[in-house]
C-alpha cells in the first residue's frame, strides 16, 4: 500500500498464507528444537498447558498461546519462539479435511499427542470416522524415532494411530491403555479437582473433571519419552491453572459457578454435566 514504510524490505509471493507457513518452517528448522504437536477433538489446550508445565521441569519451552492453532496461528506460534527455545508445543486445530496434514508439513513434529476424538465440525468432516481420519493425519509425518501418544477413547483411535505410525503409546484408565500410562482409581475432590492413582503415586491436579486424568497421562507419555524426571514433572503441575472458560470455578455471591463454555462440543458438554453432578450442592 502507498502508506507502507519505505525502509522495509518487501517480498512479492504468489500466496501470503503459504509464504507465512514456509517462513515458519524455515525458522523452526533453524532453531533445531524438539517439537510436539497436539491434536484432537477435546482437551487440546488443556493438554498443551499440562505438557508445557511438565516439560518445563527440564527444558526451555515455547507453546501455542491460547488457541492460535490454525493456518495463521500455528506459523505465528513457531515464529514467536525465542532463540533459546529447546522445545516447542504446537496445538493444531481443524474444521475441514486436509488442514491437519497441511499444518503437519509446517511444524515437522518429532512427537505427537492425539487427545480424545468425538463429534466436531461435522459440516466439514462428515462423521466421527471423518474426524478420526483428520485428527490422525499428523501421524504419518512423524520421524522413525518419533512417538505418538493417544487417548484410549474412542477404541478406534489407537488402531487408527498404529496404522499411520510405528511408535504409539495409549494413555487412559481402560484396559486399552498401556500399563505404564494407565491410571488406577480416578476421583474428584469436593471442588471437582481430579485425583488419580498412577504408578504407585497419588496424583492431584488443580484441574476439574475426570477427563483431565487422561489429559495428564498423555502428556506424561511425552515427558517420559523426552527423559523428564517424573517427580519433577508432577511437581510442576501443582501451580497449573485451568485455561479460561475451561473448568474455571468462580464464586459469585453465594453461588459457585463452573465456567466451562469454550466452543463446547457434545462430548465437552457431557463432561461438564458429569463434573456438575459430582460437586457438593
Amino acid at each position: 500500500p502507498d502508506t507502507a514504510p519505505q525502509n522495509f524490505t518487501y517480498y512479492q509471493v504468489p500466496d501470503t498464507l503459504t509464504a507465512l507457513g514456509q517462513l515458519a518452517t524455515h525458522y523452526r528448522r533453524k532453531l533445531n528444537v524438539k517439537l510436539c504437536a497436539v491434536t484432537g477433538s477435546n482437551g487440546k489446550t488443556t493438554t498443551k498447558e499440562i505438557l508445557k508445565a511438565m516439560l518445563s521441569a527440564r527444558y526451555r519451552v515455547h507453546a501455542t498461546a491460547g488457541n492460535l492453532n490454525n493456518m495463521i496461528g500455528t506459523p505465528l506460534t513457531l515464529l514467536g519462539a525465542p532463540d533459546d527455545t529447546e522445545v516447542i508445543i504446537a496445538e493444531l486445530g481443524t474444521n475441514s479435511p486436509g488442514e491437519i496434514a497441511q499444518l503437519a508439513k509446517i511444524v515437522h513434529a518429532d512427537a505427537a499427542i492425539v487427545t480424545a476424538i468425538s463429534e466436531e465440525h461435522l459440516e466439514g468432516l462428515g462423521d466421527l470416522r471423518g474426524v478420526l481420519e483428520e485428527e490422525t493425519a499428523l501421524l504419518p509425518s512423524l520421524p522413525a524415532h518419533g512417538l505418538a501418544v493417544v487417548a484410549d477413547e474412542p477404541p478406534e483411535l489407537a488402531e487408527a494411530a498404529r496404522a499411520k505410525t510405528a511408535r504409539v503409546a495409549v494413555a487412559g484408565w481402560s484396559d486399552r491403555a498401556d500399563a505404564e500410562l494407565r491410571a488406577g482409581r480416578v476421583d474428584l475432590d469436593e471442588d471437582g479437582n481430579v485425583i488419580f492413582e498412577w504408578s504407585g503415586r497419588t496424583v492431584r491436579l488443580p484441574l476439574r473433571g475426570r477427563h483431565n486424568a487422561r489429559n495428564a497421562l498423555v502428556a506424561l507419555g511425552i515427558a517420559r519419552h523426552w527423559d523428564v524426571d517424573v517427580e519433577a514433572a508432577l511437581a510442576q503441575l501443582a501451580a497449573l491453572k485451568p485455561a479460561k472458560m475451561r473448568g474455571e470455578l468462580q464464586q459469585i455471591g453465594s453461588l459457585r459457578v463452573i465456567v466451562d463454555c469454550y466452543n463446547s462440543k457434545p462430548a465437552s458438554l457431557s463432561a461438564a454435566i458429569g463434573l456438575l453432578s459430582t460437586l457438593a450442592h
